[in-house]
């Protein structure tokens, strides 16, 4: 006889129990989700998120800056260069060590000095006999032209320095060489060779399209009659304007000299001049290039003599100020040295930096490079000795940026007198001032509300119902992270309104929910998150075994 097997069904008593432990858990959870908000409202909660704050127009400095940094290096760094041909005895200092004006620094070998001496007066005796034929050659008093072509430019005036015009106009006359003048005008809707008019002070020309270009069209005319950087306008066939613009050359030939005096001036402007023709007659060419050149050459030469002499005399070396010694790029002959680090040796020096100025050279944004020059005041911050600021000048600008990143930047160097402690490589701060007005009238930048094409402020508020009103329109001058110059709008001593609306935070609660929990805290929100979570559960063990997540709510926003 077979049982028959029946399953067995919960009892209500146990169904009842489940259910109840559920609630209980559920109820758990929703009171520590609470008490956790509680908490942190406690203890992170400030002044309400919207606080309306007072502030007053007043009369005050106010500056704006460019920031960066850089290190400090020394800029006034001279290199005591010890002539080709010299020996040393014995070195006497090494970087870093500190001299007085007048300190030994090296001592000479003066049978190199003497050596050095015998073979740089060969030199000279050399240099003398190419500057005795030099002095017998006779610069060229004509200029002459090298091609035919016409004189559309005359530079010079009889009575002018030859160098002097060149320096000022690039050449002493422009021929043209094509038989044409060109003005650019918009293309339009013109063609190449199309037929125009250009219409000068002397008359109508006809005149001709040549190349176009993108939206711009060169129109020619001939260079007879025209004249060189007249303002014209270019006409259609109809006589409609269709541009206008600043003649030019199209083809031009610059006439040039380098020395002389301008005596007479044979070509006149819109002259037809040949190859061969004469255009200028000079006087005064006292010597020609060749001969200043050996004059430069034979100057140096003289100035390494009288070093050679001042070796040979004194048999050493000498600090010819104070300072520190910053390389010592030298051997003396005491020391053993194989062939190649002798070569590597030939030109050696001692540098030494008086220790008055240093400099520090910053990155500076393309977006502010143009609104520094030089001679403009900065206040540099040593990191390493604290934040004493010191006064410096803007003394070089870089205008050739570098790119990285699709974002350029540019060097400027500031300069600061030395003090103690500043020492080459330290890392450094500066704030160099771009703007600055004395005695403006200033309100707090927070203040300051805008439109689409307008500044206002408010002027009162009713603290019944919380509203800010009489609203006045005003005009802005300069402005920094704190305060804003009001040009027009305001007297001193006007009251302002404005609201400080705190920053909110807000994070995800963490559960296999993925449900999100968002709390807003004044004043910025919770310091440095909450990484470490709630300690321990909740209070007295109420909180269930494995409830929240051991990692609390995450670290950070």
């Amino acid at each position: 006889m077979k049982k028959s097997r029946r399953r067995n069904k919960p009892g209500k008593n146990r169904v009842i129990r489940i259910i109840t432990f559920l609630l209980v858990a559920a109820t758990i959870v929703t009171l520590g989700i609470r008490y956790l908000q509680n908490k942190v409202s406690e203890e992170y909660a400030e002044e309400p998120k919207d606080t309306v704050i007072q502030g007053t127009a007043t009369r005050g400095s106010i500056s704006t800056s460019v920031y960066g940094s850089g290190m400090l290096s020394d800029d006034d760094v001279e290199k005591l260069e010890i002539l080709e041909g010299i020996e040393l005895e014995k070195i006497y200092v090494q970087p870093g060590d500190i001299v007085e004006e007048g300190a030994l620094l090296a001592t000479v070998d003066t049978n190199s000095a003497m050596a050095a001496m015998v073979s740089l007066s060969d030199e000279l005796s050399q240099l003398d006999s190419q500057i005795n034929s030099a002095s017998l050659e006779t610069a060229e008093n004509l200029i002459k032209s090298s091609i035919n072509g016409r004189v559309k430019a005359v530079f010079v005036n009889k009575g002018d320095d030859v160098a002097d015009v060149m320096m000022e106009k690039g050449a002493l006359m422009l021929l043209s060489l094509d038989g044409y003048m060109a003005v650019d005008i918009p293309a339009g809707e013109l063609s190449e060779k199309e037929s125009v008019y250009v219409l000068t002070a002397q008359g109508q020309y006809p005149a001709s399209v040549g190349k176009i270009i993108g939206d711009k069209a060169t129109v020619l005319v001939t260079d007879v009659g025209t004249n060189y950087a007249e303002h014209v306008t270019v006409l259609n066939m109809q006589g409609a304007e269709l541009g206008s613009g600043e003649l030019y050359i199209h083809d031009p030939l610059k006439v040039i000299g380098y020395t002389g005096t301008v005596n007479y001036i044979w070509a006149k402007e819109n002259a037809q001049v040949f190859s061969g023709s004469s255009l200028i007659e000079l006087v005064n060419q006292s010597y020609t290039v060749n001969l200043d050149a050996l004059l430069v050459e034979r100057r140096e030469l003289e100035d390494k003599m009288e070093q050679l002499i001042g070796f040979y005399r004194q048999g050493a070396i000498y600090a010819p100020f104070g300072g520190t010694v910053k390389e010592v790029e030298a051997t003396d002959a005491q020391s053993e040295e194989t062939e190649e680090e002798s070569e590597a040796l030939e030109t050696m020096y001692i540098s030494i930096s008086p220790d008055e100025t240093m400099s520090v050279s910053v990155s500076v944004d393309e977006t502010n490079i143009l609104s520094l020059s030089a001679g403009q005041q900065a206040l540099v911050t040593i990191n390493s000795l604290g934040e004493e600021q010191y006064s410096g000048t803007v003394t070089e600008i870089d205008r050739i940026g570098t790119s990285s990143s699709g974002v350029t930047v540019y060097t400027a160097t500031v300069s600061i007198a030395k003090q103690s402690g500043m020492l080459s490589g330290m890392s450094a701060s500066t704030a160099i001032e771009i703007d600055g007005v004395d005695n403006a009238l200033l309100i707090p930048v927070d203040a300051l509300q805008k439109t689409s094409s307008s500044y206002f402020v408010y002027t009162s508020y009713d603290e019944t119902s919380g509203t800010l009103g009489g609203i006045k329109e005003v005009t802005i001058g300069i402005s920094n992270a704190d305060y804003v110059e009001i040009s027009s709008g305001l007297s001193d001593g006007d009251v302002v309104y404005y609201e400080e609306v705190e920053e909110q935070m807000s994070f995800f609660m963490p559960g296999g929910s993925g449900g999100r929990a968002e709390m807003n805290f004044g004043g910025g929100g919770m310091p440095g998150g909450m990484s470490g979570g709630m300690p321990g559960g909740m209070p007295g063990g109420s909180m269930p075994s494995g409830g929240m997540p051991g990692g609390g709510m995450p670290g950070g926003r």
